[in-house]
């Protein structure tokens, strides 16, 4: 198996990275700086999984919204330093308060973002402000899936481009 999807249609989102059971997908730059998974031959097992779990090969359908809704933290302080009107903020202080954990892109010292995890309200500071750039997801699609198999409240929020939506995975 040497790609996973056609490499011009791939989106570097770590799906495969994570659903991997032998561990044996490396993601890699280009020089371009596009990420893609590289497979280690000599350690797949050719299970399949990453086919399964690929958003380009398995397209999901869409249904239109029913509603639509608009929100603004009252807070002006906490409004003041978020780009979303602090929906985000409120959303990820609501899940820590509830005994949940929440994911966000965290920038790194070199100038790249990744995704993390956190459990306390202290660190929010890391995933505050929007990142329009390519986030490392790793393995915290991994970590989510474990957290909400032990029962936790689970927030992933995850910015794209060029739509900027919000993805929301809760339990």
């Amino acid at each position: 198996m040497k790609n996973i999807c056609d490499k011009k249609d791939c989106t570097g989102c770590f799906a495969c990275y994570n659903i991997c059971p032998k561990k044996c997908i490396e993601m890699k730059e280009d020089i371009y700086g596009r990420i893609y998974p590289y497979i280690d031959s000599n350690r797949c097992i050719e299970c399949g999984l990453c086919k399964k779990t690929c958003p380009q090969i398995n397209k999901q359908s869409f249904n239109e919204p029913i509603n639509a809704y608009a929100m603004y933290n009252k807070n002006k302080e906490i409004r003041k330093n978020s780009t979303s009107g602090g929906a985000a903020t409120t959303f990820y202080i609501e899940t820590l308060k509830n005994n949940g954990v929440v994911y966000g892109a965290n920038n790194i010292e070199n100038g790249s973002f990744n995704f993390i995890r956190i459990t306390d309200e202290s660190q929010l500071y890391k995933v505050k402000g929007s990142k329009y750039v390519h986030c490392y997801i790793n393995d915290c699609f991994y970590l989510a899936k474990n957290d909400l198999q032990k029962g936790l409240k689970v927030l992933f929020i995850r910015y794209t481009m060029p739509n900027c939506w919000f993805k929301f995975l809760f339990r």
